[in-house]
């Protein structure tokens, strides 16, 4: 997969079509998986974008010394690619937004690099899925003491609890089908 490509989205369709073969040929994948395997190429190349960028733009700091200290796995002109992207205004600019946004958020995201569906899956009881409310408290609480990761999350996981208290006497059906709770 090129790494001198800025957008997953705007990579060629057929290039597209020839990874899924590639994967074809280890997994058998259904035809209303495609997508979804796709999508998760795109990911995939993107993380590792990212780690590169992590790894080398930390350890480097200027375009020159980044051009001579290229990973051995990582051809030539892909690498060049990669480094004028990373020095490109647009490049720094969407950097700079997206540390902005991830600061701007009040609870985030602690459940690891495990989506909620996988995690629901995986908490799953005799085939019953967690709540809404049970996954939050899972991933909204530091896995190793139980304590809340930060005054947000904090606030939410003691109003979900006392909630949980008060509503112990009603049936699992009644509170189920509060929709406000939910």
């Amino acid at each position: 997969m090129p790494l001198n490509i800025d957008d997953w989205r705007c990579y060629d369709k057929e290039e597209k079509n020839k990874l899924l073969k590639i994967v074809r040929k280890k997994f058998s994948i259904p035809i209303r998986g495609e997508e979804f395997v796709k999508r998760s190429i795109g990911k995939k190349w993107k993380d590792y974008k990212c780690e590169l960028k992590g790894i080398y733009l930390g350890q480097y700091k200027t375009k020159d010394a980044l051009l001579r200290n290229r990973p051995k796995r990582i051809p030539r002109n892909q690498w060049i690619g990669l480094v004028l992207y990373w020095f490109f205004d647009k490049a720094k600019e969407r950097t700079q937004v997206n540390r902005i946004n991830r600061g701007k958020q009040k609870m985030p995201h602690t459940g690891g690099s495990k989506s909620i569906a996988t995690l629901m899956d995986e908490l799953a009881v005799d085939g019953i899925e967690p709540s809404r409310v049970e996954i939050l408290l899972k991933i909204h609480k530091r896995h190793k003491d139980g304590r809340p990761l930060d005054e947000e999350s904090a606030n939410a996981v003691e109003l979900i609890e006392e909630r949980l208290r008060n509503d112990q006497h009603q049936s699992n059906e009644q509170y189920n089908n509060d929709v406000a709770w939910e």
